[in-house]
């Protein structure tokens, strides 16, 4: 069944349900106040009879067959009946309850009152109808009209709620239909249509914006996974034509074999293997296999244990590497943390030209502990800031011949998030980068 035929039904089911239940209600309530006011103008009738004769019998000093004649023609016409007795209960005047209306299943009831005078019994007056409760003709009008006011309301009200129903259920199901064909469409692996309708219902339009967000994510890891294989293949396959080149050269005796070519061919097998091994790390993050062995940490030593294979990394490009260390105590793993600073390190004598510099500042506060790595290299636009960390991202498509894998930031990243922590980075064309690392400050 279509969802806006199935809303349709909902609200006039809704609607229904609500008017049936008003209609029973408000009738069974104007029946119970019609049925008081009709009990109290019984009972007052009743008072008014039993006046009547006590009245009677204090005008004429006793009870005789006149007493009951003026009333005789107003019970006839009332369907009730009167029956006079002395107060010995003897019968003084009466009418026979055949004298009444009678219809089929209704039994005659009668009840008895005493006739006081100066707080003496004169005699009793029994009143007797063959129904509880006696309507006339215009009371019974009374009633029907009433029943089909309200029959008639309620048929108004259903028809009314109805198309009603009909009418709004189209602009509820129609974004919801809109919203499945395009998870339809997102599922069949189409991305790039996104949905611009506009609505008024709040719900839906947040569910369209996050159908939209959705989408756009699918698109942007769509593209990643295509800059992915794309990238992969093209780092594995730099190292294997190199390798193969210069292999198919020497056996051909192109190449002469010598000391200088096996370098060569040895610092390529050497990337090669380099990038295998950040790709099963990137592996063991993407499948949640890394584990840490967080304990008690001093940065400062660590870092300086690791100034002197920086040193010796820059100075091939007489790059100056200045220190500002403080003692500084964080929770974290001593192994991943040497690979962040060597990543970053690394990262900064790529992009760092020769007689740059390189800093390095370890500070500490009240709750946390901060590292940067500042250099003097080219520097990144802002647009490119966010991306920095992508796995394989290039500001430049030609790569800048820089050599390195592409994914030790994404690495850095990751393992500075297994420790809690935050990674920024600011950069100024012209001028260098510097990366930003803030911990959690270990207090014992």
């Amino acid at each position: 069944m279509a969802l806006r035929r199935k809303l349709g039904l909902l609200l006039f089911g809704c609607a229904l349900l609500t008017t049936v239940l008003i209609t029973f209600f408000v009738n069974r309530t104007i029946q119970h106040q019609f049925e008081q006011y009709m009990h109290d103008n019984q009972a007052k009738r009743n008072e008014r009879l039993i006046t009547y004769f006590e009245d009677y019998y204090q005008s004429h000093g006793t009870f005789d067959e006149r007493a009951g004649a003026e009333l005789a023609h107003e019970a006839y016409m009332n369907d009730y009946c009167l029956v006079l007795m002395d107060a010995n209960s003897n019968v003084i005047w009466g009418m026979s309850p055949d004298e009444t209306k009678l219809e089929a299943g209704e039994i005659y009831q009668a009840k008895t009152y005493h006739l006081m005078v100066n707080d003496e019994t004169i005699g009793y007056l029994e009143i007797g109808q063959h129904t509880p409760l006696l309507l006339s003709t215009e009371d019974i009008y009374f009633k029907q009209a009433i029943n089909q006011s309200i029959v008639m309301s309620a048929v108004i009200t259903i028809a009314v709620v109805g198309g009603i129903s009909f009418i709004f259920s189209k602009p509820l199901s129609k974004p919801i239909k809109k919203v499945s064909e395009m998870a339809l469409r997102l599922a069949q692996g189409d991305f790039k249509e996104e949905m611009i309708e506009s609505i008024n219902i709040e719900e839906l339009d947040s569910l369209q914006k996050s159908m939209n967000l959705l989408a756009s994510t699918l698109t942007s890891h769509e593209e990643a996974r295509k800059q992915l294989v794309s990238d992969v293949s093209h780092e594995l396959r730099t190292p294997l034509n190199i390798l193969q080149t210069n292999l198919e050269g020497m056996i051909d005796g192109i190449i002469p074999v010598n000391e200088i070519r096996l370098q060569a061919l040895h610092q390529e097998v050497v990337r090669f293997g380099k990038l295998i091994s950040n790709l099963e790390v990137l592996k063991q993050f993407d499948t949640k296999t890394m584990k840490l062995e967080l304990k008690p940490l001093d940065l400062k030593p660590l870092i300086l244990q690791q100034v002197p294979e920086f040193t010796t990394l820059l100075r091939q490009k007489k790059i100056k590497l200045t220190v500002d260390l403080q003692e500084a105590w964080i929770e974290g793993d001593s192994d991943q943390l040497k690979q962040v600073f060597i990543n970053l390190v690394s990262n900064a004598y790529k992009f760092t030209p020769e007689f740059g510099e390189v800093q390095i500042c370890l500070t500490s506060s009240q709750n946390t502990v901060q590292v940067s790595i500042c250099d003097t290299g080219i520097g990144v636009e802002k647009e490119h800031l966010s991306k920095l960390f992508d796995r394989f991202y290039r500001v430049d498509p030609s790569r800048h011949q820089t050599e390195g894998s592409g994914i030790g930031l994404t690495i850095v990243k990751k393992i500075v998030k297994l420790h809690g922590a935050l990674i920024e980075v600011e950069s100024e064309v012209g001028r260098g980068s510097t990366f930003i690392l803030t911990f959690h400050r270990y207090s014992s």
